[in-house]
């Protein structure tokens, strides 16, 4: 018999995208003690991972249970693993907490007894930075922990810091948040009142990496079916949906301009653009075309997975440089393709239009193709 937070895992992946993708993309580690040995009363994260102690997160209706999922991944969506900074940990944690838990009740959801929640002073209008600024300082040794049953705050505490603080890491933080979001709107069900808090981080002009994802889900419909169960799920004896559908992002085609006008930085950025869309819009099928001024290698994969892809990735050819004749390639032999990528310095053909529609992804800023759309991929 499923438990509460099973039920609560699989509505989240039915009626919610948004945090369904987040969810789907962190690890779930089962525990009543967190990594530093503090005690864990309900759930916590670090941005990569959700502890749940699913003792006591099995005692909840399932609509708290639900709410409680919705606190923790709303606390990665934001950021706030990377945002403490070098302020006061507990009172930080709080500040994000009154101003999450508002949102969240604002919206009609449930959460645990004894969380913290002032609307009248500290809501879901205010930044949590600001609702730092007006709490007063917590005495020494001060928190809502308690000793009996459990704390009067079940959320105490539960912001970690993310374990890689790095500039990077926080950018593909910012990467799997603008995906789910990518995902909801694809489904016709981002909230706006997570599109109003997650703000400048989903604006277009932010990153060429949100064109990219726009393009794809575009030509995919990213949704969540029982059809090809999620196998992250399987060995847990859960029966996920896979975050696509039978009729999703079909086959993808991708090419990999080989020329040797080509730098090993920009095959580097090909590379990882390449898991990127990998993750981004879960292809049913992948063609890998390789090419010069000649189709030089193709690899092709069914249902292919990031660590497939990745350790077949090899430079084939240093010649000239045409990509038409990879295209061609394309409308010749793969019939079924359902978008195409061509990753390349710019300095290239770009042919006429296809039946198909194609992203000339360029590593030169200024460069317009004959057909299909263009987007500057900057190296650094």
């Amino acid at each position: 018999m499923a438990s509460v937070l099973d039920k609560a895992r699989v509505k989240l992946v039915i009626n919610e995208p948004f945090f369904a993708t987040l969810m789907l993309g962190m690890e779930m580690k089962l525990c009543e003690k967190l990594p530093g040995g503090q005690d864990l009363w309900i759930a916590a994260t670090d941005g990569t991972t959700l502890y749940f102690n699913d003792v006591n997160a099995n005692k909840l209706p399932l609509e708290q249970c639900i709410g409680a999922l919705k606190h923790e991944l709303m606390h990665a969506a934001l950021l706030h693993p990377f945002r403490a900074g070098q302020r006061d940990r507990k009172k930080a944690n709080h500040a994000m907490d009154y101003v999450i838990n508002d949102m969240i009740i604002h919206e009609g959801g449930a959460l645990p007894e004894g969380i913290l929640h002032d609307p009248n002073h500290w809501n879901r209008e205010m930044s949590w930075e600001q609702v730092y600024s007006e709490m007063p300082d917590l005495p020494p040794g001060d928190g809502p922990g308690g000793e009996g049953d459990g704390p009067v705050d079940p959320f105490d505490n539960d912001v970690m810091p993310a374990p890689d603080q790095s500039p990077q890491a926080q950018q593909d933080a910012i990467g799997r948040v603008v995906q789910a979001a990518q995902v909801a709107k694809a489904v016709g069900k981002m909230p706006q009142w997570i599109q109003d808090q997650l703000g400048e981080m989903l604006d277009p002009k932010v990153a060429w990496e949100q064109e990219l994802l726009e393009f794809l889900t575009e030509v995919s419909r990213n949704d969540y079916s029982f059809a090809r169960p999620n196998r992250k799920f399987i060995y847990q004896d859960m029966y996920l949906p896979s975050p696509y559908s039978a009729d999703a992002m079909g086959r993808l085609a991708v090419v990999f301009d080989t020329s040797g006008s080509v730098s090993m930085d920009e095959m580097n950025r090909f590379a990882s653009e390449l898991v990127g869309a990998i993750e981004g819009v879960f292809p049913l099928a992948l063609d890998v075309i390789y090419c010069d001024a000649a189709v030089q290698h193709v690899d092709s994969f069914e249902a292919p997975t990031v660590d497939d892809v990745q350790e077949s990735l090899h430079r084939y050819g240093r010649g000239g440089t045409d990509m038409t004749v990879a295209v061609d390639y394309i409308e010749e032999n793969i019939t079924d393709v359902k978008a195409c990528i061509v990753f390349t310095d710019g300095f290239t053909p770009f042919g006429h239009e296809r039946d198909f529609p194609i992203l000339w992804a360029m590593t030169s800023e200024g460069i317009e193709p004959s057909c299909g759309r263009g987007l500057y991929v900057p190296i650094q």
